[in-house]
């Protein structure tokens, strides 16, 4: 395959294969949302590099952003979830160690009522998405996907939503078009699994067809929020559902990212993906 060509195919139908719902943290509609970018980021009581460090996040943890002012330039006052469930903590981290989150999803709106006994199999080989480069307009992705099913402008960047199967799952596909075309996109499941540990075991094949197709992974975290069901494996799923228990890894193929999720509180789970240009360092600002 050509060059170019090869670009193309990888930018959206491996981000795609691999993607099945929307991110696990849940914001207030008008929140804006950050993500760590780098390998870690210290989070400081006070915009000063000589502050109390409140604590180091991995790459991939997910920021809420606390206020829209800057502080001393280039600092940014967020709020996390961290220790126990349901714990909020605050502090500073440096703007250059984050990245902007579009927009979640209103899941419960896009989920079906009922929960699923047993789901079709998942078949990761059977994904078939039409190639889109990034940077590509919206009349662009108009001409490919057809109108959207639901559309709205949000954080600078114009959202465009489609239903389809993708591996033999109910989704929703989810492209982020700001000033210079497509910086972003999601899928999002819209199927609810009534064995909780079922989005684990679809995580994990997800997680090794990726690592089959692409390599290890640059971040790969298991996170423990409360260990009372850390030694039942039998029970991932329930400490998943609760909060206690979250997942996350990272790709990097070429000039695409690549972002596995799974996470859940108050008795729902998100398994997500979201993939985005890694040339366009802030895509909610693009």
């Amino acid at each position: 395959m050509e060059p170019t060509r090869m670009r193309k195919a990888a930018i959206i139908t491996i981000g795609l294969a691999v993607a099945l719902s929307a991110l696990g943290l849940q914001a207030r509609p008008d929140e804006k949302r950050l993500e760590v970018s780098v390998e870690q980021a210290a989070i400081h009581l006070d915009p000063d590099p000589r502050s109390p460090v409140v604590v180091t996040l991995p790459r991939g943890s997910v920021l809420n952003l606390a206020s829209s002012i800057k502080f001393r330039t280039d600092w940014i006052y967020v709020r996390f979830t961290s220790g126990e469930p349901g714990r909020t903590r605050s502090g500073y981290v440096r703007e250059a160690l984050v990245r902007k989150l579009y927009p979640t999803l209103r899941v419960l709106h896009i989920s079906s009522e009922d929960e699923i006994l047993s789901p079709k199999e998942l078949d990761v080989r059977a994904v078939h998405m039409p190639a889109l480069e990034w940077g590509a307009s919206k009349q662009r992705i108009l001409q490919v996907e057809g109108r959207p099913t639901s559309q709205e402008t949000s954080q600078g960047l114009e959202i465009l939503r489609y239903r389809r199967e993708v591996m033999n799952r109910k989704c929703l596909v989810e492209y982020a078009v700001g000033r210079n075309g497509l910086v972003a996109a999601r899928l999002h499941l819209c199927e609810r699994y009534s064995d909780k540990n079922q989005y684990i075991a679809d995580y994990n094949k997800l997680r090794d067809f990726l690592n089959e197709r692409v390599g290890r992974p640059r971040a790969d975290n298991v996170v423990w929020q409360n260990r009372y069901y850390e030694r039942e494996n039998g029970r991932w799923g329930t400490a998943l559902s609760k909060g206690h228990l979250a997942f996350s890894s990272e790709w990097v193929f070429r000039d695409t990212s690549v972002q596995l999720k799974l996470s859940g509180e108050n008795d729902q789970v998100v398994l997500g993906a979201e993939f985005y240009d890694v040339k366009a360092k802030n895509p909610a600002s693009s």
